[in-house]
């Protein structure tokens, strides 16, 4: 059976440093969704809260300083995904994302479940000069 399966919410995002810190302070109120299907499709979206609207409610009215905004404030992918057992990662094909460069290729997050929640991390990176761990935990959404 694929555990991955179903509609996930977001209960915490993290870029944790090497020391156990956070490069950026855990939003609590942040939201996302992340949905895996049966026929091997995903889509993931993370949104930070306290987003400002635009002052137009024409979306293609927004100023560039509200577009930047919006972007900084909000992650989108969508694709196929496949699982890797003996790695415990599952790979995310992506077909689509806010961030171009993302379209064309592979995001990998090692994988644990436990119980309802499904822990993803994302390879170390680096921003600023320090080097960090994207961590993400899901909880499955009630049927």
């Amino acid at each position: 059976m694929n555990e991955f399966i179903g509609c996930w919410q977001l209960v915490l995002s993290a870029l944790r440093l090497s020391d156990g810190g956070n490069l950026i302070p855990p939003d609590p109120d942040e939201r996302g969704t992340l949905i895996y299907t049966a026929d091997g499709h995903m889509s993931a979206h993370m949104m930070r809260s306290g987003r400002t609207h635009f002052a137009s409610p024409n979306l293609w009215q927004a100023t560039p300083e509200e577009c930047q905004a919006a972007f900084s404030t909000y992650l989108a992918y969508f694709g196929r995904y496949e699982i890797s057992l003996p790695e415990k990662m599952v790979i995310h094909h992506v077909d689509g994302s806010l961030f171009p460069n993302w379209v064309g290729t592979k995001q990998r997050r090692s994988y644990q479940f436990d119980g309802d929640v499904l822990t993803l991390t994302a390879p170390t990176a680096m921003a600023g000069g320090r080097e960090f761990t994207p961590i993400m935990q899901w909880k499955r959404s009630a049927s």
